[in-house]
């Protein structure tokens, strides 16, 4: 814990709590137009920074597992990958693809149906391998054994590169856990309304020339309305289809270097059946 920040960007903060490693940050808004200064994110520098998460280390084996405060039940949920974590909406997606399909075009449904949770699940996962690797090179669970003169550089070397994949997990899992974590709790308590994944549409590229976390944001439903398009086959006949406009309250995240920014966005999906997955316009 005391070695591992000085190759953490400085806004990512870790401290040693009773036998597990509390991962924080400090956390910045975007506050868009609106802003003095020009649209710069503004950092809440006077408060502490937020504990996202904790790694706790099994005394046995050395080895990590990530836990989450109790509130937050949803974070928790998506690091798992149950399907319980998804809405009324996309549990009937899974259900359909399910039973009308079988084989690789079922789990391709299901997996494009629930991606929050496949996507979280992995980058956790790929965390805690990276926290075991590095606790491998430096000694915990078992001592080194030196066989030549060049295994103390050799080692080194090695644990100069576990510390970057730490980094890169850490930059990443901070920044989930402050959309899925944070802002989910903070969106409940606000609107009280329980915020919903994977239902306005797939990971958004950019805000503001930043790049954004590669996954589905974090959204509560606002507006919906009921469109009905009328066309005609080359027969002649007459055909009617309805769809759903739906506007949508986002938040997603970047996260590098400079610092971890929440944005929130205003999504607009249209949504063609109850079982389609949500196509996004805006």
């Amino acid at each position: 814990v005391k070695a591992l920040p000085e190759h953490l960007p400085s806004w990512i903060s870790l401290s040693s709590e009773k036998g597990s490693i509390a991962v924080g940050a400090r956390v910045r808004y975007f506050q868009g137009d609106a802003s003095a200064n020009g649209g710069d994110p503004t950092t809440l520098s006077q408060r502490d920074p937020v504990v996202l998460f904790r790694l706790n280390c099994d005394a046995r084996t050395g080895t990590f597992v990530t836990t989450f405060a109790r509130d937050t039940d949803l974070l928790h949920s998506l690091a798992c990958n149950d399907p319980q974590a998804a809405s009324d909406s996309t549990a009937l997606r899974i259900a359909q693809y399910s039973k009308s399909k079988r084989g690789r075009g079922a789990n391709t449904g299901v997996a494009a149906a629930l991606a929050s949770g496949r996507i979280i699940r992995d980058a956790f996962e790929g965390l805690a391998r990276s926290m075991n690797v590095l606790g491998q090179r430096t000694g915990v669970g078992g001592g080194w054994k030196d066989n030549d003169d060049m295994s103390a550089s050799l080692r080194q070397r090695a644990i100069q590169l576990a510390c970057k994949d730490v980094r890169a997990s850490l930059i990443t899992c901070s920044g989930i856990a402050a959309v899925f974590g944070l802002s989910a709790v903070s969106m409940g308590v606000a609107t009280g309304i329980s915020p919903q994944v994977d239902m306005a549409g797939g990971p958004v590229s950019s805000i503001a020339n930043q790049t954004i976390l590669p996954v589905p944001p974090l959204s509560i439903l606002l507006d919906q309305n009921l469109v009905e398009t009328t066309s005609r086959t080359t027969d002649g006949d007459k055909t009617s289809r309805l769809h759903s406009d739906q506007e949508f309250f986002g938040v997603c995240c970047s996260a590098d270097d400079s610092g971890l920014t929440l944005y929130g966005t205003s999504l607009f999906v249209r949504l063609n059946s109850p079982v389609a997955i949500p196509h996004r316009n805006e």
